[in-house]
Formats: structure tokens, sequence, C-alpha cells
């Protein structure tokens, strides 16, 4: 069996397509190319994994050749030790030949570069715009119950869609709070009164959605830093009340003069929505709101918030269309 590895390097959670501009680095002469291997990276051929990624058992069927192929998780979030250990095994293998050692056929890399700030507002936008249906266009509710970075997916465009649904919950009335049997969620996104209680309602959601604008904002994953489940918002707490700039805790790789206020504006934002108590957190409709309003000179999104193109077409019954901000919660946005 002959050997390859395959690595993808992101900075954005998003599926890479097939016809992404790969690095196809050989070392030797081939006679297949990177789409023969990526069409079949499947669960269904994964054969083992560890810490640095998976390996896949691949029969290229032009040839009847199988190779093995090693898929690195993001080396962004490998320690240095790893992400070393690594660059070694592929420099010593691409360099030896022997019948009893593996053979390392190529390597092949993808690199996304970082999504400009307007982008990842935008991506930030969609998101709220997608919850916002949920939770007040949608009768009854829906509550997703794990919004994280992982599940918003973007098209080429950077339209954000959120993603998976499998622990999803509607809610009879809107605001009640429900009491689920089991705690479903991701680490780092769980809202403080669900890790604690199970009893769940749309604000989880508006908790969970802080940490993700969080994350866009500061360039940090929420759950790199301990297996706490509000390690992020206490990280950020801290920031705030140690009286430190908030633009040091600003993303270095998109922060840029001209950004500075709407970055400012979402920081405080994320802020809000990872209140501990549930009552203070705004809803989706004043977060995005507050949103648009970190970025009003950006007539071409503000235009769209409500009869857009992209605007969901309620799909449950008795879905009801709701004006973007109540009246009494123009206080909130006004603070921000």
């Amino acid at each position: 069996m002959f050997f390859m590895f395959l690595v993808v390097k992101t900075n954005w959670k998003r599926e890479c397509r097939l016809d992404s501009k790969w690095e196809f680095t050989q070392f030797q002469l081939l006679n297949f190319s990177e789409s023969d291997i990526l069409s079949s990276l499947t669960e269904s051929h994964m054969i083992g994994f560890g810490g640095s990624g998976k390996v896949y058992r691949v029969v290229l069927n032009r040839w009847g050749k199988v190779v093995a192929v090693k898929k690195t998780r993001n080396i962004k979030k490998l320690d240095k030790k790893v992400e070393m250990e690594f660059r070694v095994e592929v420099q010593i293998l691409g360099a030896i030949r022997h019948s009893n050692i593996v053979k390392l056929l190529c390597y092949i890399s993808i690199h996304h570069d970082v999504l400009d700030w307007p982008k990842q507002l935008q991506i930030a936008v969609g998101t709220a715009r997608g919850l916002c249906y949920m939770h007040h266009e949608c009768s009854p509710a829906i509550i997703h119950r794990d919004m994280k970075s992982s599940n918003i997916l973007s098209d080429s465009s950077f339209n954000a869609k959120v993603a998976d649904f499998g622990v999803a919950k509607m809610v009879v009335k809107h605001g009640e709070t429900n009491t689920m049997s089991v705690v479903a969620g991701s680490v780092g996104y769980l809202a403080p009164e669900y890790a604690h209680t199970t009893r769940v309602n749309e604000k989880i959601d508006v908790y969970s959605f802080g940490v993700v604008i969080l994350e866009l904002v500061t360039g940090r994953e929420a759950n790199n830093n301990g297996d706490e489940d509000t390690c992020f918002a206490e990280w950020a707490w801290c920031h705030v009340q140690d009286g430190n700039p908030l633009v040091d805790a600003l993303d270095e790789e998109v922060k840029e003069p001209c950004y500075l206020d709407e970055m400012t504006c979402v920081f405080n934002l994320g802020i809000i929505c990872m209140s501990t108590f549930p009552l203070t957190r705004p809803n989706m409709k004043v977060v995005l709101q507050i949103l648009l309003s970190c970025y009003s000179h950006r007539l071409e999104l503000g235009d769209k918030i409500d009869g857009s193109e992209n605007a969901g077409v309620p799909l449950l019954k008795n879905s009801r269309r709701e004006r973007l901000l109540d009246n009494e919660d123009n206080s909130l946005v006004s603070k921000v």
C-alpha cells in the first residue's frame, strides 16, 4: 500500500469543495490527480485515526492501485510540537526509498486565506438573520441548541447557512422555558443555565451566537483554553473588567483602523449576548439590528433587512412575519 498526505489549512470553518485550488506536491511521477483522491475521503473509507488526523483507504479504480491517505486536522489547531512532527515526517518520507518503508507519493494541501472583516461581518449578519427567522418567524419557534462556528457554512458569496439541526427543539410557546432530558451542544458554546439545569429557551442560542461573534472578532477559539463551558466568556469579561483596551482583544490578522469601530461594536454585542442571566440577553431581532447598525453605512446589506431575495420563506404552519425590532427593545440598541 502506498501512502500520501492530505492537509487542509483554513481559517474559517466551511466545507472545502472539490473545485478548490489544491497544491499538489509529487515526490515521484504519478498517473492520478488530486480529484481522484478527494472524492474518496468519506467515513466509509476511513481505516484509522489519531491525534493529528484520520487515515483513509482509497482505491484508484482506473488502475486498481490502493493508497493510504492521511488527512490532518487544521494545522492552526495543532500545537507546535505536533506540527513539527508532521513536517519532519513529510520531509523524511519524501526523501527516502526502501521496500520495507512506507512510500510517500505526494502531498496535497489547500489554504483558505483569512477572511477580511467585511466578509466576517457579512457571515455574522447572515447567521443572525437565520436565527431571527427560527426564533421569531416560525410557529412554533425553533431553538438550534448547538449553535457554533463549525455549524455555520457559507456559499461562494459568503452568505451564511445555518446547518446541523440534529438536536434542534421546537418551542410550543415563544419565550417559554422547556426542560430537556439531556444536554445537547458543544463545550465552549453552552449557556450556563442550560449546562447546569437543562432548561432551554431561545436565549441559549443567543448566548452561543455571542460566543461565535466573539470568535470572529478576536480570532480565538471558544474551547481552546480548557474544558470549562464558560471559559471563553470569562476571558472576555475579565478583559473588559480589568480595564484593558478593547482593541487589544481584536484579531490582529483582520483589524485595520477603518474597521475598529465595527469590530468594537461586535465585541460589545458578544459580551451582552453572553450575559450570565438569560433575561438580560437581547433577543435575536435586537441582535440583528445591532449588527446592522455596526455598519449602517453599508447600505447594500442594510437594505435587505426585510423582503430580500435571501429572506426565509415560512415553512411551518402559522409562521408569521414580524417587524425587525419591537418598540420596547429600542433602549437596548441605543446602549451598544
